[in-house]
Parts: structure tokens; sequence; C-alpha cells
């Protein structure tokens, strides 16, 4: 199914500028076609996933003592998701999509209370040289928005977590900086790799961590108090991008783990703590595709500058 560009809105509010605005907004992306489902249920979807399930960096002295521990709770909680295919890769989605109204809003302005991360996974074969680093592809949408308890830590920043204060400097070095940009890293772990007879050559890969080095872009709107963190696939080694592209056929019959961090260095920066964490279940972006086309992205551009979203 194509996502055309819509009509325009008429708005009946005559030309005020907030019945203009008002009036955009129902032309914008709705975030949400994927299901939220309970841990009992047995369909297509996403769910909560305890940050437990991940083991990352502790101190004291990482270095000498590589030591690692179950992650405490995650900062940020899944609201919402979404899919769909286009012709080639769009690092920032975030000002043609509506995303719900939080219930728990960021004191602090370095720390946006809605994080988008937006996985650009190719549908063409993985080309060993000269690969492109941008095509026909699948973008994967998640929208994390804070925990009530995420916002009370913010009230007490000297005892604050030290992944919160790490994720304040993330927003505020990596737009201009590649390197400190480069440790957003994300972790995927497929809970049924027997069973679902995946490659064993991957496995070892199974639950390590991936660095979004020069694959990862960040985009931080005060005005709206969101960012977004793209990871293009396009863009990874070709063991990698094989590896994956191997699993399509097979992804909606995983159950999936996974997790986002921004890596930590020194032990003024840990333990490390999910920013956030969530489960797939019979998920299928690559069977079950909807369409962006060019056209209705760039009639959408033209509505997120007409309310100065952009």
């Amino acid at each position: 199914m194509e996502m055309s560009a819509p009509a325009p809105v008429a708005s009946s509010g005559g030309d005020s500028a907030a019945a203009r605005t008002a009036a955009l907004k129902e032309t914008f992306i709705q975030l949400g076609s994927t299901n939220f489902l309970n841990p009992t249920e047995d369909q297509s979807g996403f769910m909560p996933c305890g940050a437990e399930n991940f083991n990352l960096r502790v101190g004291p002295n990482y270095k000498k003592h590589g030591k690692k521990a179950p992650s405490n709770s995650s900062l940020y909680e899944a609201i919402t998701m979404d899919y769909f295919s286009t012709d080639t890769v769009y690092r920032e989605l975030g000002h043609i999509v509506d995303f719900p109204e939080p219930k728990h809003k960021s004191t602090r302005p370095g720390i946006p209370t809605t994080l988008l991360f937006n996985m650009a996974v190719p549908t063409i074969k993985p080309a060993m040289m000269n690969p492109p680093t941008e095509g026909p592809c699948v973008h994967v949408v998640w929208c994390f928005q804070l925990k009530a308890e995420t916002v009370e830590w913010m009230q007490d920043w000297e005892n604050a977590p030290p992944q919160l204060k790490l994720l304040e400097d993330f927003m505020a070095k990596a737009p201009n900086d590649i390197k400190f940009r480069s440790r957003w890293k994300m972790m995927g772990k497929v809970e049924n790799w027997d069973e679902m007879s995946l490659p064993g050559m991957l496995k070892g890969y199974n639950a390590k961590p991936v660095l979004l080095t020069a694959s990862g872009s960040l985009h931080h709107d005060k005005k709206r108090d969101y960012a977004e963190e793209c990871g293009n696939v396009f863009m990874w080694n070709y063991i990698a991008r094989r590896g994956l592209d191997s699993m399509q056929s097979k992804i909606h019959g995983m159950k999936l783990d996974f997790c986002c961090v921004i890596e930590a260095r020194d032990d003024t920066e840990m333990p490390e703590r999910c920013l956030f964490s969530t489960s797939l279940r019979k998920f299928a972006p690559f069977a079950e595709q909807r369409r962006l086309t060019p056209e209705a992205f760039a009639w959408l551009v033209k509505q997120a500058d007409a309310a100065g979203r952009t």
C-alpha cells in the first residue's frame, strides 16, 4: 500500500496560524501500525522488555576488568512503532510524523522527552565491492518517551544515574563530534536462535553490541522536544549486512529483544544503563510493507515547513 500525498485539510477556523497548524497536523504520518502486545499475546507486534536482559559495562576500571552486569531499568519506555518501505534512506523523519502526547516531560532542555530510533534496513542484496550508502529500504521507526522515574531523577541531578548525564552530554556534543556520536550502541538478542535454524557462523554475534559509527546520525529538535537517532544499515560492513540479509526471511518467527545505550568509557559514566529496551514478536516488516513514495515524502516536507517544523 502506498502512502500517497493526501489532499490538504481545509481549515474551518479561519486563516489564523493556530487554525492552519491544527489542520496541517492531520496530514502527518501517525506512528502506530504495529500492535503493542501484552507478554501473553501470540500475534505480531512489540512489547516491553526488561533492561535486565542485557549485560552492560560496569566499573570500576572496565578497561582492566571488563566486567558486565544486567542493566538497571531503562530511561525511556516504548510507546509506539511503525515501518514502511522507501526508495532511499531518510535520516530525518521526525518532522513528518506525529507522536503521542507524553505523560512525563523532561525538565532539562538538553534531554529530549521523546526519542525516535529510525533504522534504515536495505531491501536489496548486499554488495561486497563499492556498496551503495543508500537505496531501497525499510524504515523501522520506534517512539520512546521518558519514564516518570527518569524525570524524578532530573530533580536531583547530582545523584542522577550516570547514563542520564551521559545522554545529556551526547545530545550536546554528538551532532558536531563524530567520535562522540559513535558511542551510540545497540544490542539485539534472538531468544530462539536454534529453533529458527539461524546461521551458526553468526551465533557468536548474538547479543553483542554494535556501535553506530559513521552509519549513525542525530537530530535534536528542542522546539518539539524530541531527538531522532538514525542507523543506516547500508553503511555497515559487508559481513554484518550479509548476515542481516540472510535472516530477513526468518524474522517473522524470531523472538527478538533489543536495546540501545550510550557507551560508557570511564568510571564516572558507569554503570551503563539501557536508554530503552523492547521485544519484537512475529515481526514482518519485509513482507507487509506500506510504501512512502518520494512524492508523498516531498509533500509531507512542505507541510512540515508550513507548520514550522523544519
